[in-house]
């Protein structure tokens, strides 16, 4: 009975030490500039019960797949960075009831606002509409979290749902 307990207990903290070690390991390949490594450790964490409970796990993400939809060449690879990003920093500041990550949280959806919004105008000017209106919606995301009503996106992105031919949105945000 001793023994069976004192194998349980190292059994479980050998796996909390696995999940605390892929984080860490998540955060030294993003600070190393490896995004994808990076992304492959903070998923794999993300099995652990323990790991998604704590704020730096998602605020990690966050920071990781921020620069991978800020990488041109390793976007590709990853075609929803932009809502993985925006979905942990979320998390993040959801689990963060001291609000002691706030600023840190805030920053990065800032960032991540200000990629998407550019991405927009860009593929607003190339006519790819449905794109422009996507990433409009995102922009709209981040100001709603925080109690802003982005009126300038809404806008746009009702603009492009129209062209994209996607008129229930459209009317959605002329509304």
């Amino acid at each position: 009975m001793k023994s069976t307990l004192m194998i349980s207990l190292g059994l479980a903290l050998a796996l909390q030490a696995t999940a605390q070690a892929d984080v860490t390991s998540a955060y030294n390949a993003n600070k190393q500039g490896d995004f994808p490594k990076a992304a492959e450790y903070i998923e794999k964490a993300l099995n652990d019960p323990k790991a998604v409970t704590k704020e730096k796990t998602w605020r990690y993400r966050g920071d990781i797949y921020l620069n991978i939809a800020s990488s041109p060449e390793i976007n590709a690879q990853f075609p929803n960075a932009v809502a993985l990003c925006k979905e942990s920093y979320f998390k993040s500041l959801e689990i963060d009831t001291k609000k002691e990550w706030e600023q840190e949280n805030t920053a990065g959806l800032g960032s991540l606002q200000a990629l998407v919004l550019a991405a927009a105008s860009k593929q607003y000017e190339g006519s790819d509409f449905c794109g422009a209106f996507s990433n409009f919606g995102v922009a709209s995301e981040i100001s709603a979290r925080f109690g802003i009503i982005d009126s300038v996106a809404i806008y746009n992105g009702a603009y492009c749902a129209e062209r994209c031919g996607k008129m229930e949105e459209a009317l959605a945000g002329y509304s």
